[in-house]
């Protein structure tokens, strides 16, 4: 009868543990209790039938993560998702052409009205000219860009000094030009000047 007893506290255990459900608890119970009855009415314990004897199941569970891996998982999900959210907010505040300065292609042509050669200038009232900086500036005095002119090319009665360069947009729609010596002034252009993105300058010094 004991150990009867000691069964059906197991099978209470197991209950409570959530290893055999409600429905398999009542059906083992019934099946303890109808032996304890059988054993007190004849003094033996009939041995238990097939269909109902006591066996606990095993459970089942899938594996549980662990949990700093699942952390690392949400970790890693929160941080993807900043420096996605931060991708997006660089590309609000940079990848707007409109943040960015618009650049004007120069196309600078200094001709020198003379007969002496390119190469000869460095003895001349024009020994500025040769590999100066040409440069442009707003209306402002703010530097916008400059180049630098080349060696020069002889013509039949000039020479002519050129430079290709890129300046910034004048935010104030003026553009003063100067090459060499500044005390030669500087030429005046607008933003109506500049065709197909390009602001062509032509100075002519003469004797």
């Amino acid at each position: 009868m004991e150990h009867l007893i000691d069964e059906l506290a197991k099978l209470q255990e197991l209950k409570e543990k959530g290893t055999v459900t409600a429905a398999e608890f009542d059906l083992m119970k019934q099946d303890i209790l109808n032996r304890m009855a059988a054993h007190e009415s004849s003094g033996s314990i009939p041995p238990p039938p097939p269909s109902t004897s006591f066996t606990a199941p095993s459970a089942t569970f899938p594996p549980t993560p662990a949990p700093s891996s699942s952390k690392n998982g949400l970790v890693a999900a929160v941080v993807a998702l900043v420096l996605v959210g931060a991708g997006v907010g660089a590309w609000l505040i940079f990848g707007n052409s409109d943040s960015k300065p618009k650049m004007v292609n120069v196309s600078y042509t200094v001709e020198v009205v003379t007969t002496d050669y390119c190469a000869d200038f460095f003895d001349t009232g024009y020994s500025d000219i040769p590999f100066a900086e040409a440069e442009i500036i707003d209306g402002g005095g703010n530097l916008l860009g400059f180049g630098t002119l080349d060696g020069g090319v002889d013509l039949d009665e000039s020479c002519v000094f050129t430079a290709e360069f890129t300046i910034e947009e004048s935010s104030d729609g003026k553009y003063r030009a100067t090459a060499g010596n500044t005390n030669r002034g500087y030429l005046n252009y607008t933003k109506a000047d500049i065709v197909n993105g390009t602001l062509t300058i032509d100075a002519i010094i003469g004797e």
